[in-house]
């Protein structure tokens, strides 16, 4: 998953994922320092929640340091760029907007 997303969760198990009974998406990128990458939602309903696991990331107009998270409602991708080695986790989820 170097600069690079890898499935690691599933709807129905695609890319070697694990399986899950929810219209869910959770996906790890290791982003080295300067690179950037775009991750595009699988289902344009789904919300993306982004947890930065390590590093520094300038995204969506937000600089994350560690631990940090961010929720993305509107959007059917979402920029990223590592400002030092990071690692992110992305969950892509149902929203019920009311």
């Amino acid at each position: 998953r170097a600069n690079k997303f890898q499935l690691v969760v599933s709807p129905d198990g695609r890319e070697g994922s694990l399986m899950i009974h929810q219209d869910a998406f959770f996906s790890l990128i290791d982003l080295a320092e300067g690179n950037e990458a775009v991750y595009t939602k699988k289902l344009t309903s789904n919300g993306i929640y982004l947890f930065l696991v390590d590093g520094e990331l300038e995204t969506a107009e937000e600089s994350l340091r560690p631990r940090d998270a961010l929720a993305i409602t509107d959007a059917a991708n979402l920029r990223m760029k590592a400002l030092q080695d990071s690692k992110v986790l992305i969950i892509e989820v149902p929203l019920r907007l009311s």
